[in-house]
């Protein structure tokens, strides 16, 4: 086997540095906008982002949020999305263009990809959409595409090339983690294909995951290949590796945290060998299970977690014990029916999550909201409108949590919003969780409230100022930012400012001292700055006296003495400033008012 420093050594000597240069001249062989779509997902130029080098799409996204690349940006994500809406022929012949080598796995991997689980990070679920919603997908196939052009770009690369490769790839690539689990898929896909290439592909990994491939080493993408494809020889060598992994707890975890992105029916087999072979007893096993189900634990939790996950094998096995599940089962024994289809794909139960809605225990309309916001789709989101509505004011607290700002402005979201608010409490309090939740809820009307100003949409800013008391400093911020950024609001509701200028908040009386600084203090606003400066807040001191030295003069002086004629201490500090700074600005003599 290589070492590092020979394999990378080999891969210089095999990549061609012109290869960019050959896939711009074969896309734009291309007829139309099949040309614009190929070159969109080639990298950029060095000299378009002023490096000495590629960048793959990845960085390129974190580094440059604006300007010519973040134009690049914009017309890869909408080259993404043209590609989802081409033929397969279109698609196949764009690949060509991309990478010759790779076309047939591309494509069949492109679209597959509409089906694999669809969230990423650390609070990824294991839902699936249907092929006909590539929407929730096409951003992610889109980076993982541009980013696997420019790693294997400058090879003369096929399937089985990149089997044996990969590992060595993903050591030396930007987002090595994220290759090697997109170039696994690739793998899959190519399988899938068939033939002398897939049969050869399937062997290469077999041969890799062995350690007898002359060049390749152990990686991501011989799981994420093997689990992908439709093919049982590779599922069984997974399954062997996980039950000899022992205390490789690495090994272990890479597997259990691919089961759920490959075939579904290897998913099926590893939980069964999981189950018989209590794996569970591990911390991989058991985080695992957490993204399978949504779920927090560790290993003190291991009997819970091991009924949850049987049940979830039952559920996925069976549709008549999940369908009782669904009717009559308690609230984990609901939420995990839910998954075990939502796993397949995930919008043939949002309406059974919707009936659940209507259920006459608590507990199990509260695990539909839960269920509803973890699938994270926007048809979701709106059934969970619906629940702000709920008799039991814990429910209808909890839509409020989880609703997504995204469906805010959906017609009627307000209303059903402030109607809560009306039903919250005043002074907030926590009760315990409802349904699969083993923490506490906040009743918190304040933080509720706030939510208005998101959901205001093309709502006049009048329809938010009854709720103004009511928000939380967040809440109250945004309120007088959009006050203060629109200078015609500004003069509608100076009233509402001079209020947010005795804000508890410093970042609110900020906000509120800037958007009044814009236009002039008049004589007959002076008053209720100056009742302000019975507070010793440095900032709103600061404030207050900036506005008042912004009266014209007469005004400002006669302000400055009603100051320093209170009995209020800090007022008459506040007047003798005042005093001091018209004399040193040289208006201490009387002169003719210019505002009124």
């Amino acid at each position: 086997m290589l070492s590092p420093e020979e394999a990378l050594a080999r891969l210089a000597s095999l990549r061609h540095p012109d290869w960019r240069q050959a896939a711009v001249h074969r896309a734009r062989r291309l007829h139309g906008e099949l040309a614009e779509v190929a070159e969109a997902f080639l990298p950029l130029q060095a000299h378009e982002i002023g490096r000495d080098e590629f960048l793959p799409f990845s960085i390129v996204s974190e580094i440059f949020g604006s300007g010519p690349i973040a134009s690049h940006l914009d017309r890869l994500q909408a080259a993404g999305e043209q590609l989802d809406r081409i033929s397969g022929s279109d698609r196949l012949a764009v690949m060509e263009a991309l990478h010759p080598g790779l076309a047939l796995a591309l494509s069949r991997w492109w679209a597959d990809g509409r089906t694999r689980p669809y969230s990423r990070g650390w609070n990824r679920r294991a839902f699936r959409a249907p092929a006909n919603r590539p929407g929730l997908t096409v951003e992610d196939r889109t980076s993982d595409l541009a980013d696997l052009i420019s790693t294997v770009g400058p090879f003369d690369a096929n399937p089985v090339w990149l089997a044996g490769w990969c590992g060595h790839l993903a050591a030396d690539a930007s987002g090595g983690d994220q290759f090697d689990r997109t170039a696994g898929e690739v793998l899959a896909a190519a399988i899938d294909l068939g033939g002398p290439t897939g049969e050869e592909t399937l062997s290469s990994l077999i041969s890799v995951g062995n350690g007898q491939h002359p060049v390749g080493i152990m990686g991501r993408h011989v799981i994420v290949g093997l689990l992908g494809a439709a093919r049982s020889e590779g599922w069984e060598f997974v399954e062997r590796l996980l039950l000899t992994a022992q205390r490789q707890e690495g090994l272990r975890q890479s597997i259990l945290e691919a089961a759920h992105e490959g075939n579904p029916e290897a998913f099926d087999r590893l939980l069964a060998v999981v189950l018989d072979h209590n794996l569970l007893r591990f911390a991989a096993a058991v985080r695992a299970a957490g993204v399978w189900l949504g779920f927090g634990a560790d290993v003190s939790d291991i009997p819970q977690v091991e009924a949850r996950v049987r049940a979830l094998a039952v559920y996925r096995a069976d549709k008549e014990q999940r369908a009782a599940a669904l009717a009559n089962g308690d609230a984990w024994e609901a939420y995990i029916a839910l998954s075990a289809q939502g796993m397949r794909e995930v919008f043939t139960t949002l309406p059974e999550a919707e009936r659940l809605m209507r259920d006459a225990s608590p507990d199990r309309r509260a695990t539909a909201v839960h269920y509803l916001a973890a699938t994270d789709v926007y048809s979701a989101d709106k059934l969970i409108v619906s629940a702000l509505a709920d008799d039991d004011i814990r429910i209808a607290a909890l839509a409020a949590q989880v609703l997504d700002d995204e469906v805010l402005e959906e017609p009627g979201v307000f209303d059903a919003l402030a109607g809560l608010v009306s039903r919250l409490p005043e002074k907030a309090r926590t009760v315990e969780g409802l349904g699969i939740e083993r923490g506490t809820l906040q009743l918190d009307r304040a933080r509720v409230a706030s939510r208005l100003v998101s959901a205001l949409g093309d709502r006049p800013l009048t329809d938010l100022l009854p709720w103004l008391p009511v928000m939380d400093a967040t809440g109250r911020l945004h309120v007088a930012n959009q006050i203060a950024f629109d200078r015609e609001l500004g003069q509608r509701h100076r009233a509402v400012l001079f209020r947010l200028l005795a804000d508890r908040s410093s970042h609110v009386r900020q906000c509120a001292i800037g958007a009044l600084s814009t236009a002039k203090l008049t004589a007959t606003e002076a008053p209720a700055v100056e009742a302000l400066l019975t507070r010793s807040a440095s900032d709103l001191r600061r404030g207050a006296l900036a506005l008042l030295q912004s009266l014209p003069p007469t005004a400002a002086r006669a302000s400055a003495e009603r100051l320093a004629a209170s009995s209020n201490k800090n007022q008459q500090e506040a007047g003798a400033e005042l005093l001091g700074a018209l004399g040193s600005a040289g208006r201490g003599r009387p002169e003719p008012d210019v505002h009124k």
